[in-house]
């Protein structure tokens, strides 16, 4: 994908006279003491995408799934390709193009659709990853930092990237993307004052959402979501997903309504109606063929729990979005 730069070059974020300034304000007097100073080089991040350094960036290819809680790691996801996602307890469909960014300890879970999994359909995601500390606990305290500080707080509830700052975003990842040392934290600055500065982002959970802490109850919630994003157009009974739980169905039940707010299978069904939603707008497939692409047994459920869900038909909804593209384009 190539992306549009000269919007990012009109909003580029704190010049050098101004970080210098800063730095020399925290005792460094340059960049790369700072540098040296607060980002070890042996540092290990927990989770399969961050591994090295406490700011980084990498490219994946499709993916099958990247779950993850993000502990002290806040993240920037830009996509190539088209899939879906659970952030907290959201789920939603993603696109080409699409960029969130994800706070600490916000749980995330992304997952490319089986036709770019299956097929050699070339897709790639671009990570971004930093912790928000890594600068030293003083340096979003500067009066001019505040608002990325602020910032860094409301992607704790998920932050969806949109219209020209989408564009000029993904345009500073791929500098990112073969940058270095100290333009590696310029290019980070710069991202993070662009989206700060943006009307062009939305919210994506609501106030007052509480990411799990206690590691052994992420992991184990990760597993549920992982299973259930990969199988949820199969048949998948209450034992079968207990036992990925590593508990009784009884208790199950109990510990993921406790843990979410919601029933397991009312998640079940919030994830094969979010599909639904994506083949009635993109395919050619029947209602009665999507009905059974989602995992539904019959499709007197489906319709059921499709209107319940969206408040509308399979046809309704299918007509409303046609013509929004029809008139999109």
């Amino acid at each position: 994908m190539t992306y549009r730069s000269d919007f990012a070059s009109r909003h580029i974020g704190p010049n050098q006279y101004q970080i210098q300034t800063m730095l020399l304000e925290l005792g460094y007097k340059d960049l790369d003491s700072f540098i040296k100073a607060v980002v070890p080089e042996n540092i290990h991040i927990k989770g399969e995408i961050e591994k090295v350094l406490p700011v980084g960036i990498t490219e994946v290819a499709a993916i099958e799934e990247i779950a993850q809680i993000a502990k002290k790691n806040t993240v920037v996801k830009s996509f190539i390709g088209n899939g879906i996602c659970i952030i907290g307890d959201k789920i939603l469909n993603f696109k080409s193009g699409d960029i969130f960014l994800l706070g600490k300890e916000l749980p995330h879970l992304f997952k490319n659709d089986e036709s770019y999994l299956n097929k050699n359909i070339k897709v790639r995601t671009l990570v971004l990853h930093f912790l928000e500390d890594f600068w030293g606990k003083d340096f979003l305290n500067l009066p001019d930092l505040l608002k990325i500080k602020t910032l860094l707080k409301k992607a704790e509830r998920g932050l969806i990237i949109k219209g020209k700052t989408k564009s000029a975003v993904g345009a500073l990842m791929q500098k990112m993307l073969h940058a270095s040392g100290s333009d590696k934290i310029l290019l980070l600055l710069q991202t993070l004052n662009l989206i700060e500065k943006s009307k062009e982002r939305s919210v994506i959970l609501p106030i007052g959402f509480v990411p799990l802490v206690n590691e052994h109850v992420e992991d184990r919630i990760n597993d549920v979501y992982s299973y259930t994003i990969k199988n949820f157009y199969k048949k998948i009974d209450t034992k079968e997903i207990a036992s990925i739980a590593c508990l009784s169905k009884h208790s199950f039940c109990r510990y993921f309504k406790i843990k979410t707010g919601k029933t397991y299978t009312n998640f079940l069904h919030e994830i094969r109606i979010k599909h639904a939603c994506k083949l009635l707008t993109e395919s050619n497939l029947s209602t009665s063929q999507i009905s059974n692409e989602c995992g539904f047994v019959n499709f007197a459920n489906f319709f059921r729990y499709f209107k319940q869900h969206t408040g509308k038909t399979p046809a309704e909804f299918k007509k409303i979005n046609s013509e929004s593209l029809i008139t999109d384009n």
